[in-house]
């Protein structure tokens, strides 16, 4: 095996820390290859295999090919962030790698749901799917489910060629069908393509309602429409999401108050 093969394999080991190992920032912020990382082909891509007397193209050029997609997604929903993807501690980093490793080998549910009180920060999970499109060469997408129009739902769910990792960023307006519905046609995709899935809901604040003496029919609606919005997210979800959702899961699900 030559010597370029064992870079690319270096970089699917979780023991490497490192979510962006291998990767620098460039000046015009863009992510791009260390070509000292990769001697063996200069970050082009191309090595020369000894065994084969013979080039072949190894997996460099089409990792970062998916981090720079992510990156440009990343800076069009957060282009005022203050933290890139690629900027976490190295302990966290190395618990991502490890968990990523661990639902590749199927040691571990092939998915899981968070939730955040974050509105205006971006969601951890643009983190996870750096590492599982660089560190891994997975597919990884990530959504804003209640930004996204129909064509890029379908672009998010469409079938990939190897695993595919499926990122939903702060879902949130669950209370709004449409959005309820995207959910669980994401999740249904996830279940049946056998994809990898993260949801982080995001639990907000409840909203103030007017006074319970107040009679009135605007009154009324309120306190229905407040009753209706501080629900659990998981409330709004049919019973058969919620099992497809569960058995992605491995488990129950935190804040499931129908299986609790």
């Amino acid at each position: 095996m030559s010597s370029s093969r064992c870079v690319m394999l270096n970089l699917d080991n979780p023991l490497l820390n490192g979510i962006a190992l291998g990767l620098t920032q460039q000046d015009d912020g863009q992510l791009g290859v260390q070509a000292s990382m990769f001697p063996c082909c200069a970050a082009e891509g191309m090595a020369w295999d000894e065994v084969g007397r013979g080039y072949y193209n190894c997996q460099v050029r089409s990792r970062l090919r998916r981090v720079q997609q992510l990156m440009q997604l990343f800076r069009k929903y957060w282009p005022n962030a203050t933290r890139s993807p690629h900027q976490v501690p190295p302990a966290w980093g190395g618990q991502v790698l490890q968990e990523l490793a661990s639902m590749l080998r199927r040691d571990i549910a092939p998915a899981a749901v968070i939730y955040s009180q974050q509105r205006q920060q971006p969601s951890v999970l643009w983190s996870k799917a750096l590492a599982a499109a660089w560190r891994f060469g997975i597919e990884a997408r990530v959504l804003h489910l209640h930004e996204a129009n129909l064509s890029e739902l379908a672009a998010f769910t469409r079938d990939a060629e190897g695993p595919l990792a499926l990122f939903i960023e702060q879902a949130d307006k669950l209370w709004d069908p449409l959005y309820a519905e995207r959910l669980e046609y994401i999740v249904q995709r996830a279940y049946n393509g056998e994809a990898m899935l993260w949801i982080d809901f995001v639990m907000g604040s409840t909203p103030t309602a007017d006074p319970q003496d107040d009679s009135s029919l605007k009154a009324t609606l309120s306190r229905r429409l407040t009753k209706l919005r501080s629900q659990h997210p998981l409330e709004y979800l049919s019973q058969d999401c919620l099992s497809r959702l569960q058995h992605l899961c491995g488990g129950p699900l935190v804040g499931d108050s129908r299986n609790a």
